[in-house]
């Protein structure tokens, strides 16, 4: 993004931001910033440095879903996380680095043999290294 403000002034790169925000269905914009929070926290918690998560890689992005999606997630809704994530890295003019391993490994998604559970025995979606035990489930 910054190389745009080479070219352009800054008021017309905020507005292409907007115009991609707003090109998004409100519904789907609430998955999709449900999934940014989700990855926020994921970063927070596990103390990823911020450059680390807007450039995110897909070996981070790959671990999100290891933690979040595998644990209580659909298919579908991890999907749909990745696609606002994309969004948020495009509108911020950051490459996106989710490419065909991460799509792999949403299409086979399934429940681990193992649960991630909270000390209390709750699954959860966002989970602190801290607060985690596995649980055998079979």
């Amino acid at each position: 993004m910054n190389s745009l403000l080479n070219f352009f002034p800054p008021q017309i790169i905020a507005m292409s931001c907007v115009l991609l925000s707003i090109s998004i269905a409100p519904t789907t914009l609430t998955n999709y910033s449900s999934g940014l929070l989700c990855f926020s926290h994921f970063c927070n918690d596990y103390h990823i440095p911020k450059p680390f998560c807007m450039l995110a890689s897909e070996s981070i992005l790959t671990l999100f879903i290891t933690c979040h999606g595998m644990a209580s997630m659909s298919m579908s809704t991890v999907h749909h996380w990745l696609l606002g994530l994309e969004l948020w890295h495009e509108i911020n003019g950051a490459p996106w680095c989710g490419h065909s391993t991460l799509k792999h490994a949403v299409k086979v998604m399934h429940p681990f043999p193992y649960m991630l559970l909270t000390e209390s025995g709750t699954c959860t979606g966002c989970l602190s290294p801290s607060s985690c035990i596995l649980m055998e489930t079979m």
